[in-house]
């Protein structure tokens, strides 16, 4: 599995297509097994069937032959093939309670985010590549044309204005339930903000163009 999207939205509350394809949890077992070149050799050595990664291990693990891309979870659409939106799998975590005490701190951290993100989105796979450490873009697992490669294939999992996008806290809400990690009804609205992200935006002089989540997910 390709893993992704990024943003800066503010959460207080993980994938499962496993499960809404019929195969239940008790029928598989979950391991860690890291990234890069450990998750290679878990594959190589037979230790696992599938793991869930990113890149540039997913490249390194498609350049060896070691394994394919099964479910894409690093772009709108893939996310949406797989778990029937998009999914925001990444974002600014933090307790309600600390955030609502710490706002000041809070909106810088956002800040720097939403300024990444917009960066990201105006800059190609080989500029953000040239800005990245030497070690990281070329090394025993990828070279800097695979990374650069993969990255123009994935860069759209960034969202460009860290805003939560409609839709994903519902995408997220019904894999946790599928999962059954949550029994019950759940308020959304409690459970994210993008007040910190619009604002960056504003500060910044940055237009926001994803379409955000409400109240209702």
């Amino acid at each position: 599995m390709r893993a992704a999207n990024s943003s800066a939205w503010i959460s207080s509350a993980r994938p499962a297509p496993n499960s809404s394809k019929g195969v239940k949890t008790s029928q598989f077992h979950r391991i860690g097994v890291g990234a890069g070149s450990t998750a290679i050799a878990a594959l190589q050595n037979g230790k696992v069937d599938c793991v869930m990664t990113t890149q540039p291990t997913v490249a390194a693990i498609q350049k060896k032959g070691v394994g394919t891309s099964a479910i894409d979870l690093a772009t709108t659409q893939g996310a949406t093939a797989a778990m029937g939106g998009a999914y925001p799998a990444a974002g600014v975590l933090a307790r309600t309670d600390w955030v609502n005490s710490h706002k000041d701190t809070v909106q810088k951290v956002v800040d720097a985010l939403v300024a990444t993100m917009h960066w990201i989105n105006t800059h190609s796979a080989a500029g953000i590549a040239n800005k990245m450490p030497t070690s990281f873009v070329s090394n025993q697992l990828v070279t800097k044309t695979d990374y650069v490669t993969a990255l123009t294939e994935d860069k759209g999992q960034f969202l460009p204005d860290g805003i939560m996008p409609a839709g994903g806290p519902k995408t997220s809400l019904a894999t946790e339930q599928l999962v059954g990690n949550v029994k019950g009804s759940v308020d959304l609205s409690k459970t994210f903000t993008n007040d910190f992200a619009l604002q960056a935006n504003k500060t910044e002089g940055f237009k926001t163009t994803t379409t955000p989540a409400g109240p209702t997910g």
